[in-house]
């Protein structure tokens, strides 16, 4: 499930259609734990849609699947906290804030994609780690997002990213 999710952010900036939906992640302007469960519902269904059809297809049971996901949700809110910890050598095996920051940042955006496990970033050459903190002001679109939640939906479509 993790790989599943890995691939489908790294196609999520690849793709002009995916990135439409994805871009609604990327739009507030600083890390707060609330910002990973910030995106389009079609993005979501896209982003973890193949790895649970994969683990499914395996035989995994649906409670196993479930807490994966509940703990993929709080490991997400844990990222995206703006915390000033550090895991120490830790940073480097999971997805923690200090790491998810860089992929927030701009100019950044394909960096650091995994969403817990960071071998696949590591593995496909799109880990990144700088000692210095990401800032507010560092993160966030370069366009703007629509206000209302129904334009967030559907207007961004119009706009280019």
């Amino acid at each position: 499930m993790d790989f599943g999710l890995w691939y489908m952010h790294w196609l999520s900036h690849k793709k002009q259609f995916l990135w439409k939906l994805h871009a609604l992640h990327h739009s507030p302007e600083r890390l707060y734990w609330l910002n990973g469960e910030r995106r389009h519902p079609l993005s979501a269904l896209l982003m973890a849609g193949p790895g649970i059809l994969c683990v499914t297809l395996m035989g995994a049971p649906a409670n196993v699947i479930g807490a994966s996901m509940g703990l993929t949700a709080i490991h997400l809110a844990f990222q995206h906290a703006n915390l000033d910890n550090s895991l120490g050598i830790f940073k480097h095996l999971f997805g923690v804030a200090e790491i998810h920051g860089w992929y927030h940042k701009h100019g950044f955006g394909r960096k650091n994609l995994s969403e817990f496990l960071m071998i696949w970033d590591h593995l496909f050459g799109t880990y990144h780690y700088e000692p210095q903190p990401v800032n507010t002001g560092q993160v966030g679109l370069r366009t703007t997002m629509p206000k209302t939640y129904l334009k967030q939906l559907f207007g961004h479509f119009q706009a280019k990213n």
